[in-house]
C-alpha cells in the first residue's frame, strides 16, 4: 500500500490501559449522536408541559409515573453500564496487561502476553476518536482502546490519529439505533399512561 504525503509509514506505540482511559473509552462508546439526544429533549420538553399542566390543574400526582420514567432514562442509559464496566474492570485481568504494537497505512499489529494479531483497516467496521483515546471496533463486542499514554510523543499520537482518520471507517451506528429504540418505548408507554390518566372518568 503506498504512503501519502505527509503520512507515517509507521507508528510504534506500548503502554498498559489506566482504569480512567477504560473508564473514559466507555464513555465515549456510549455517548450518543446529536439526533438521539435532540429526540430525548423534544420528548422531555413534551413531558415537562404535560407535568406543568397537570400541576396547574392540581392533579400532578397523576402524571408522575410517566415523568418519573423520561427522568430515570438517561440515568439507567449511561450509568449501569458505567457500573458493569466498572466491576469489569476490577476483575478482568487481562484488560490490564501491558501490549505493545504499531499502525501503519496496512493496518494495526497488536502484540500482548495472550497473543499477537494484525488486522488490516478493513477489519474495523467504525472507529470513535478524541483527543485523549480512540476506539477501534472490530466488531460491535470486540475493540481495541488506544488511548493517548501508549505513544511516546505528541508526534507520534498525532501520526496514529491521521492513520485511523485516513483508513478507519467512521463511528458506529448501531447503538444510536438502540437508543432511538428504547426513546420510542419509553414514548409509547407514556403516551399510554397520559391517555389513560386522562380519559379515565372522574368521581
Amino acid at each position: 500500500m503506498s504512503v501519502d504525503a505527509g503520512e507515517r509509514a509507521s507508528v510504534p506505540f506500548n503502554g498498559r490501559l489506566s482504569k480512567s482511559d477504560y473508564l473514559r473509552a466507555m464513555r465515549l462508546n456510549l455517548r450518543p449522536r446529536t439526533s438521539a439526544i435532540l429526540a430525548y429533549a423534544i420528548f422531555l420538553a413534551i413531558m415537562l408541559v404535560g407535568c406543568a399542566v397537570k400541576i396547574a390543574q392540581g392533579e400532578a400526582i397523576t402524571y408522575l409515573p410517566g415523568m418519573l420514567m423520561v427522568l430515570l432514562f438517561p440515568v439507567m442509559y449511561f450509568l449501569l453500564p458505567l457500573k458493569i464496566a466498572n466491576d469489569n474492570w476490577n476483575t478482568h485481568k487481562l484488560i490490564r496487561e501491558p501490549y505493545e504494537g504499531e499502525a501503519s497505512p496496512a493496518g494495526v499489529r497488536i502484540k500482548s502476553a495472550v497473543g499477537e494479531a494484525t488486522l488490516p483497516w478493513d477489519s474495523y467496521f467504525a472507529s470513535r476518536m478524541t483527543p485523549s483515546i480512540v476506539i477501534l471496533y472490530q466488531s460491535k463486542t470486540i475493540v481495541h482502546m488506544l488511548p493517548r499514554t501508549l505513544f511516546a510523543s505528541d508526534a507520534d499520537w498525532e501520526g496514529f490519529r491521521a492513520l485511523v482518520r485516513a483508513h478507519a471507517p467512521g463511528a458506529p451506528r448501531g447503538r444510536n439505533r438502540t437508543l432511538l429504540l428504547v426513546i420510542a418505548i419509553v414514548a409509547i408507554a407514556v403516551i399510554l399512561i397520559a391517555v389513560r390518566v386522562f380519559t379515565a372518568p372522574r368521581p
